[in-house]
């Protein structure tokens, strides 16, 4: 029994890269360039780079993305950031749940600046839909 504990120790650190986690690097930089790209207006392909940070597991918004070693990431919501380019891109249903996703992780609440934005742009996208929205489900990938 001894010696399986240690075999399995290294396969599981060696899946870990594959799997994707809130320390995963690549996830961190497709999160960045996605973030820069909404800022610029470019809603789109900032969506579509968020999406895949997402997809490879880095799904739980939290105040550093990363690792200390490397790269971090602060201020990691991607539900925001996808709430915002969905909305300017016109999906107001989507936009709404993923702001809904983003709220309920009651991370953003910490920014004021991203929590006012985000506030207000739940207000103005349940009075175009006329939507309550209860579900905390992820909308699919696009």
């Amino acid at each position: 029994m001894r010696r399986k504990l240690p075999v399995l120790a290294v396969l599981l650190s060696l899946s870990s890269p594959l799997l994707g986690s809130t320390s995963d690097q690549r996830a961190a930089d497709l999160y960045a360039r996605g973030v820069e790209l909404i800022q610029k207006g470019d809603f789109r392909e900032g969506a579509r780079w968020v999406r895949e940070a997402v997809d490879r597991g880095a799904t739980l918004p939290n105040e550093a993305q990363g690792s200390e070693s490397r790269f971090l990431v602060r201020r990691y919501d991607p539900y925001y950031w996808l709430g915002v380019a969905h909305m300017e891109l016109g999906f107001d249903a989507l936009a709404l749940q993923y702001f809904q996703r983003s709220r309920s992780a009651n991370v953003i609440n910490r920014w004021d600046r991203e929590f006012h934005d985000l506030e207000k742009r739940m207000s103005v996208l349940r009075q175009r839909t006329g939507t309550v929205l209860v579900s905390s489900e992820l909308p699919p990938s696009r």
